[in-house]
């Protein structure tokens, strides 16, 4: 992905930074963890309100969202769905081909970053 945002910006180079993160831990200290664990029209609906959203303020009160992602490769078909051409149906079934089934975790919140350590 670091690759692919340096090839559509054309400039920089691609750099990945590496944490660990301890769900279990976060979860014994009350934070408000979101998990989707595959695509499902909750997922869906879900990306497309965010997506959505032009205030200054999240849609949802989690600290932290875990699940399938939705980055630009996906992009195309979820606009489609928000521009009312396609049904929440055949997004997912969309995204479902297109998507790499790898997982996306939001920290949304500066409590859940104290749960992220650094890979050196």
């Amino acid at each position: 992905m670091a690759e692919f945002k340096v090839d559509i910006f054309g400039e920089g180079s691609p750099l990945v930074s590496s944490f660990d993160f301890d769900a279990e831990a976060a979860r014994e200290a009350g934070l408000s963890i979101k998990v989707f664990d595959d695509y499902s029209e909750e997922w869906a609906q879900f990306v497309v309100d965010n997506r959505n959203n032009n205030s200054d303020n999240p849609i949802h009160e989690f600290d932290i969202v875990i699940g399938p992602i939705a980055d630009d490769k996906v992009g195309f078909q979820i606009r489609k769905y928000i521009e009312n051409e396609i049904s929440i149906d055949k997004l997912i079934e969309r995204i479902m081909y297109y998507g790499d089934k790898s997982t996306q975790y939001f920290f949304g919140t500066e409590r859940s970053l104290n749960y992220l350590r650094k890979v050196l």
